[in-house]
């Protein structure tokens, strides 16, 4: 078994249904009408091996006050994205999700950090039935705002990841052994 562990390479909150996006800022939030954009670059490796798991993983950052009311529903969801995403996103049409590989997930308030299992949507970019173009994580309207550390957070070891397990490993195409021979000219 292996773990790879890759880090993002775009992260924007969105907020719902309208045309402002938090780009500059180092956070990401989710509740409260806010959904978050992930872009991971997946690398060649994982198209060769069989992906056993696939987990996202964000780390909290602490606000400084509740914006929202608090609920007991803190219910989200994880959908692949059929559509590539922009900053400038909300200035045109809503971004379209696949529903049917869409994850649902419970937060645990009391962790620090929140862990997903994405290992369908994964496994479906794996294997080219879906074209990574990203995710998007979407909350209950009403809930309570949450922070995460974004790719631009100042902490590097905070910033969004996706660790890949792996059942048995084929080597990488740099690293597979060959010989080369020269004839002669």
């Amino acid at each position: 078994m292996a773990i790879i562990d890759i880090k993002c390479t775009e992260s924007i909150s969105q907020i719902e249904n309208s045309q402002y996006t938090v780009y500059q800022n180092d956070k990401l939030y989710l509740g409260c009408h806010s959904q978050i954009c992930l872009f991971f670059e997946l690398p060649l490796f994982v198209f060769m091996n069989q992906v056993k798991t696939a987990k996202l993983i964000l780390f909290k950052v602490p606000l400084q006050e509740t914006i929202c009311l608090g609920t007991k529903n803190n219910r989200c969801t994880a959908y692949p994205l059929l559509d590539f995403f922009s900053v400038y996103g909300y200035c045109y049409e809503a971004l379209q999700v696949d529903h049917s590989l869409s994850i649902e997930y419970q937060d645990q308030i009391e962790k620090s950090y929140t862990e997903v299992d994405i290992t369908k949507i994964v496994n479906a970019w794996a294997d080219q039935t879906l074209e990574n173009k990203g995710l998007l994580l979407s909350a209950n309207s009403l809930w309570t705002y949450l922070a995460y550390a974004s790719n631009r957070y100042k902490f590097e070891g905070m910033h969004p990841m996706l660790r890949i397990t792996f059942d048995g490993i084929n080597c990488p195409l740099n690293v597979a052994p060959c010989i080369v021979k020269a004839d002669k000219i």
